[in-house]
């Protein structure tokens, strides 16, 4: 498969209603499925209070059950591919956030669901792993309807306590969820790679 002349959008959002067919496109489009990489998550629900019961079902459904669903569906195909899987999960899910608590939980539940997944799939030579994103130049943040100015208050803040002094770029985190997903890399598999400019080790 020669990835740079097919390509599948795919949407930001995930519903429920689009799992099977995200699955489905993206075989009948490339005959095949070699690598799952599950980026889709929230930081909360716009317009209202991430820490409330609303926030909490939100989040929880889109980082963690969507995730879930989502590799039971391309397990049949990676088993004939001996493919991998990428889970992307965050330094929060070791340090608590106080403005958003459930995303903190949400990926603390990601980094177990990623080893758990790992040890059921691996009869299957399915490897399973995870990068730990740190503070990276995206639009996350806005999502979650801040004003740019505290949404810079808060990346002014926690760049100092990252030991590399800067954030990350999305580059960055690219590079190595490809080293992670490259079939050369043959015996990783339940490993979280925290890949946060050693925030980790700071706080």
């Amino acid at each position: 498969m020669d990835s740079q002349k097919k390509s599948l959008k795919v949407l930001k959002k995930i519903y429920e209603a689009t799992h099977d067919r995200l699955i489905d496109e993206t075989v009948k489009r490339f005959g095949r499925l070699d690598i799952l990489i599950n980026n889709a998550a929230i930081p909360g629900k716009a317009g209202s209070d991430p820490n409330s019961m609303e926030g909490y079902d939100a989040i929880m459904n889109v980082n963690v059950r969507a995730i879930y669903r989502l590799i039971q569906l391309a397990t049949p195909h990676l088993e004939k591919t001996k493919g991998s899987i990428v889970n992307i999960t965050s330094d929060l899910s070791e340090r608590p956030m106080p403005r958003s608590m459930p995303y903190s939980i949400s990926k603390a539940a990601l980094n177990h669901l990623t080893r758990n997944f790992a040890r059921s799939l691996a009869e299957k030579n399915i490897r399973v792993n995870a990068v730990g994103a740190g503070l990276t130049e995206t639009d996350f943040i806005t999502r979650m309807g801040m004003p740019k100015e505290a949404i810079a208050h808060i990346f002014t803040e926690v760049t100092k306590t990252i030991p590399l002094q800067r954030a990350s770029n999305a580059d960055e985190q690219a590079e190595m969820i490809v080293n992670i997903a490259s079939p050369t890399n043959t015996y990783m598999t339940g490993s979280i790679v925290f890949n946060d400019g050693g925030i980790r080790i700071a706080n």
